[in-house]
């Protein structure tokens, strides 16, 4: 019996797992340098990274070690220095089934190919717009872009400078041209989006927002936190608060339990449909200290259902949450996966309302990425902004066009040793042995104590208080007997 169920489990792999790997795309990135030259912003693994958006099956090469790029459903070549390309380079990369060309050494592949209608005319700056279908996108006047004219190709894109158009992104057969790609500008965008069409890649169209209230600790006000939460609650904005469980300050560490009124808030606002975000302050045993805040979390009936990074450049932590979370907020511009981890956008970066130009940048970003399909943009928000400050931005982010992402639908999961929270037909599943947090007949007989202590200290205040109005009252009379004496 055992063996013919073996059998039909290798039956079932032989027919199915070649489907699965035939219909994903493969993408080869090939590159003379990983960045430019002068730079240490490595464009070629963000790349990467970015691709895994796609889902597809990425490889990468130096252009001397150049694979066979016919295995591939697209391949980029990433031109970021000037260089004499070989002949067994340029017949290689022109087997491509499709190809993205990047800046530099447009020509001697065209050169090669015997393609005469690209004129390459170098370097060029002063552009202040991107034309890209039926959006415009803010440039820096200070950022380069590599123009070339094609005669019979279709040009995709233009650069503007106020007066005049420029071609930087064409088509021409299977050859896609940009001239310029930096993620940190809106090349990055354009050249994110039009990947939908040159890989055939069908995603959802959708403009989404991501709006955290971050910074939430035993520090925080009760009353300063409800009143953010109505604010944001009268404006239709799910709620997504970044809470940290612990907090260290002046030597001493502070825990949620040690403010009642807050945790209370924080109960009713997962009861009432919100969640909660955990955020953990960096640690050296970053994974023991991911896992405890999880646990304590859960001990004060509160259950998380993302992680948040506070102040973490190195993307590479990502291992420690990912072990715990399967959904996590970085400052990547568009959702990203390593292995079953999902980093969601926190690309608007923090809202600081108390820099006039931060709003501006905040909003002009968020109109630069409308041109991408499914486009998030996420901000955090400390929870000591100004009320009329945080109705402000999500008035003009409704204005723009953007809705805000309900976590209800997100397919999050979250699990230790002791607990598992997961999205289960949108509603929230919760599996925990953590016991809940329960004070100690100690800390019981201390809070009566100073509850008795404070009646006690009420009564003697009113009761002085009286008397001296009494006295007041009574000075003359006091006095004539005093007189009389």
């Amino acid at each position: 019996m055992m063996y013919k169920i073996f059998l039909i489990f290798l039956a079932f792999l032989t027919l199915f797992s070649p489907a699965f790997s035939e219909n994903q795309k493969r993408v080869l990135i090939v590159y003379d340098s990983i960045s430019r030259i002068g730079e240490n912003y490595p464009i070629e693994e963000l790349l990467k990274e970015y691709l895994t958006h796609y889902d597809v099956e990425t490889g990468s090469c130096e252009s001397e070690n150049i694979v066979d790029p016919s295995d591939y459903d697209l391949t980029i070549y990433l031109g970021f220095q000037r260089k004499i390309l070989s002949d067994k380079f340029l017949k290689n990369i022109s087997k491509s089934k499709k190809l993205i060309w990047v800046e530099e050494n447009i020509e001697q592949f065209a050169n090669f190919i015997g393609c005469k209608d690209f004129r390459f005319e170098g370097i060029k700056y002063n552009f202040i717009e991107i034309i890209y279908r039926n959006y415009i996108l803010s440039v820096s006047p200070e950022i380069p872009f590599y123009i070339v004219r094609p005669k019979e190709a279709e040009v995709i894109s233009y650069l503007s400078d106020g007066h005049y158009k420029f071609p930087w992104v064409f088509k021409k057969n299977n050859i896609y041209y940009f001239g310029r790609l930096d993620f940190r500008d809106s090349s990055g965008i354009v050249f994110l989006d039009l990947l939908h069409d040159i890989l055939g890649i069908n995603h959802s169209v959708y403009k989404k927002a991501i709006i955290v209230l971050d910074n939430v600790n035993s520090l925080t006000s009760a009353e300063f936190l409800m009143e953010k939460v109505q604010s944001l609650c009268c404006y239709e904005v799910p709620h997504l608060l970044v809470v940290y469980p612990s907090i260290r300050k002046d030597n001493k560490t502070y825990y949620l339990k040690d403010n009642p009124k807050l945790l209370e808030i924080l109960r009713q606002i997962e009861e009432s449909g919100g969640f909660i975000i955990q955020g953990t302050y960096y640690d050296k045993d970053f994974s023991y200290k991911i896992n405890q805040d999880l646990n304590l979390l859960a001990s004060y009936g509160i259950f998380p259902v993302a992680f948040k990074f506070y102040d973490i450049s190195d993307k590479s932590k990502y291992v420690d949450p990912g072990k715990y979370f399967n959904i996590l907020l970085y400052d990547d511009l568009i959702i990203t996966k390593k292995l079953y981890t999902l980093l969601y956008p926190i690309n608007l970066g923090e809202f600081n309302p108390k820099d006039p130009k931060n709003l501006i940048s905040i909003l002009e970003k968020a109109r630069n990425m409308l041109a991408l399909r499914d486009a998030i943009v996420g901000i955090s928000i400390p929870v000591y902004v100004n009320v009329k400050e945080i109705e402000k931005l999500v008035i003009n982010l409704k204005k723009l066009g953007y809705d805000f992402m309900d976590f209800s639908k997100e397919p999050y999961h979250v699990e230790n040793e002791n607990l598992i929270i997961r999205n289960k037909e949108g509603k929230k599943y919760i599996l925990s042995k953590v016991p809940l947090y329960e004070k100690t007949p100690v800390e019981k007989f201390f809070d009566k104590f100073i509850e008795y202590l404070r009646v006690i200290l009420v009564f003697a205040v009113t009761s002085f208080i009286l008397i001296i109005i009494w006295l007041i009252k009574n000075r003359h009379k006091l006095y004539e007997k005093d007189e009389k004496r």
